[in-house]
C-alpha cells in the first residue's frame, strides 16, 4: 500500500512556511522624527530661544533649525541646517511634521541611517557595524604587554604562533612600538 498522503506534500513549501514576516520600520522612524519635532514645538511654545539639546538655536531674530532622527541630522535637499526668521520657526516645524507624516522625508531618514533598508529585522544598533580590518599581530602583542606584562605576553605569543612567526612579530613590535 502506497502512502498517498506523501504525494500531497511539497518540500519546497518549507522555505515559504519558515520565512519570517517582513516588518516595515519606516513608520517607527517617522514617529521618532515627529516626536523630536514635537519637543521642539513645545520649546517654541515655552518661548525658549536656545533649548538644551534642541533642534534649533536662535540669535538676533534668526533661528538655525535642524531635523533629526535620534542624534543624526537629516539632510534635506543637500542641507542639514535651515535658517528661518524666529517668528516663523513654529510654522517651519509644523510644515516639517506634515512632510514627515506624508513620507516626503523617507529618503533623508534612510540616508541619515547610512542607507539602511526600511524593511527587515531591527538590529541592536541603528547602523550596521562596519567590517573591521584585522589588527596587526605586533599591535596585539603590544596590547598584551600592557594588559598582562611582558612575561605573560611572550607566553601568549609563543603558544599562538610558530617560533618563526613569534620572532617576526617581536621584531615588528620593536620597530613599531612607539607608533599609534
Amino acid at each position: 500500500m502506497v502512502m498517498e498522503f506523501l504525494k500531497l506534500s511539497d518540500a519546497n513549501l518549507a522555505k515559504e512556511f519558515n520565512k519570517k514576516p517582513e516588518k516595515d520600520l519606516m513608520p517607527a522612524r517617522r514617529a521618532k522624527v515627529v516626536e523630536s519635532i514635537n519637543k521642539a514645538l513645545a520649546s517654541i511654545a515655552d518661548k525658549q530661544d536656545n533649548p538644551k539639546r534642541g533642534l534649533y538655536t536662535t540669535r538676533e531674530g534668526i533661528s538655525c533649525a535642524t531635523l533629526r532622527l535620534g542624534n543624526r541630522k537629516l539632510k534635506v535637499d543637500g542641507a542639514e541646517e535651515f535658517y528661518v526668521p524666529r517668528e516663523r520657526i513654529q510654522d517651519f516645524y509644523k510644515a516639517a511634521v506634515k512632510s514627515v507624516e506624508a513620507g516626503e522625508l523617507d529618503a533623508a531618514i534612510n540616508a541619515a541611517l547610512g542607507g539602511e533598508a526600511t524593511k527587515g529585522t531591527p538590529r541592536m544598533g541603528s547602523v550596521v557595524a562596519k567590517e573591521r580590518s584585522p589588527i596587526a599581530p605586533w599591535r596585539v602583542y603590544r596590547r598584551n604587554i600592557g594588559r598582562y606584562g611582558q612575561a605573560r605576553a611572550d607566553e601568549i605569543l609563543d603558544t599562538k604562533n610558530s617560533p618563526e612567526e613569534a620572532k617576526a612579530i617581536r621584531e615588528d613590535y620593536k620597530a613599531n612600538k612607539d607608533a599609534k
